[in-house]
């Protein structure tokens, strides 16, 4: 990823000068409190790579009244690989949405756990979604 902010070009936000990264994470912060969905929906892929920041307002957002931003927000945790990422799997697993439950997936991927991975797709494998099954099955090693 590609930050431009200030007219200088920074590879991620750890790589900003401190004073540049904390202003970049005040507006992405901002950005992801718009009213407007694909504002918010955008911020929080962005926010994946924001440390501490980011996942503090990602998991805020997991509670988003629109479902494709709340399902956009667990995506980007997923990319962080959360230590509790099972336990955030298991809040969308059983949704009623397919897409969310393709997001407990990439959640599930990024868990570590072998022996919890192995249970969870147990149960995605039989999802009534075809998508999700496959993506159980394609996914979950």
């Amino acid at each position: 990823m590609k930050i431009i902010f200030n007219g200088k070009v920074y590879a991620s936000p750890e790589a900003m000068p401190e004073e540049a990264r904390v202003a970049y994470e005040q507006v992405v912060a901002q950005l992801a409190d718009s009213e407007l969905l694909d504002v918010r929906w955008q911020a929080y892929s962005v926010l994946s790579s924001a440390g501490d920041t980011g996942d503090a307002i990602l998991r805020r957002s997991l509670d988003d009244p629109d479902l494709y931003c709340r399902r956009r927000a667990y995506l980007a945790i997923a990319e962080m690989r959360p230590a509790d990422a099972f336990a955030l799997a298991g809040r969308i697993i059983n949704d009623e949405d397919p897409y969310m439950r393709l997001a407990a997936v990439e959640l599930l991927r990024s868990c570590g756990d072998s022996k919890l991975i192995a249970d969870a797709k147990a149960q995605l494998v039989v999802d009534r979604d075809p998508f999700v099954r496959q993506a159980a099955e394609d996914r979950l090693a």
